[in-house]
């Protein structure tokens, strides 16, 4: 069996959002333009009705998302993409609660036990959720690789990353909310789904096709 360890500074996790709050593996999700795309959209907005679901999905074009976000900080919200109907729940913050899936394409390590990874995007999800930001370390033996996740500030629908490799004594552990030790051969594979070029960094869009 594969071993690693998993350190979790708890104070900067804890609080009524998503302490301990299992995290989705998947969006709550249906292809769009069918009859459970319908039946979730009117589950997910209360008061929507299978025709007005109807007009947004025919009016979805690749590339593009059409997002219903009600008043309420904590309601469920809707993304409308080309292929896919999704159903987004946020936190008490306001901020979306992004499943694992979500981190797909961003950053990878190549080696990571799949049980580590789940982990990891586990750590990221909640913080994201609690504050809009999220900060792990991944730990070698001696170097370490460190990731910084943000929501846009002016809607959580895009996902800023970056990451960088740091040097024994680049970096202090306590200053990360969350670090994993992994002491087997490991890479990291950077899929950058687009360049950022306000912040310097890269981006994600979230809820997309």
């Amino acid at each position: 069996m594969t071993k690693f360890l998993v350190s979790v500074l708890l104070g900067a996790l804890a609080g009524p959002v998503l302490a301990n709050d299992p995290v989705p593996d998947k969006y709550d999700a249906a292809p769009t333009g069918s009859d459970a795309a319908a039946e979730l959209a009117m589950r997910c907005i209360p008061g929507t009705t299978a025709e007005a679901y109807q007009k947004m999905a025919g009016d979805a074009r690749p590339g593009s998302v059409t997002y219903t976000w009600p008043t309420s900080r904590t309601a469920s919200f809707l993304a409308v993409n080309a292929k896919r109907t999704i159903c987004g729940t946020r936190a008490a913050s306001g901020q979306p609660i992004l499943p694992l899936e979500a981190f797909e394409k961003t950053v990878d390590f190549d080696g990571m036990p799949p049980e580590m990874q789940a982990a990891m995007r586990t750590s990221l999800s909640r913080q994201l959720a609690r504050e809009g930001a999220a900060r792990v370390l991944v730990r070698g033996d001696k170097n370490a690789y460190a990731l910084t996740f943000l929501f846009a500030s002016d809607r959580p629908t895009r996902l800023y990353y970056q990451g960088a490799w740091l040097k024994e004594g680049e970096f202090v552990e306590a200053q990360y909310p969350a670090v994993f030790r992994w002491t087997g051969p490991m890479s990291v594979i950077a899929r950058f789904m687009e360049r950022s070029s306000t912040v310097g960094d890269r981006a994600k869009q979230l809820f997309g096709d």
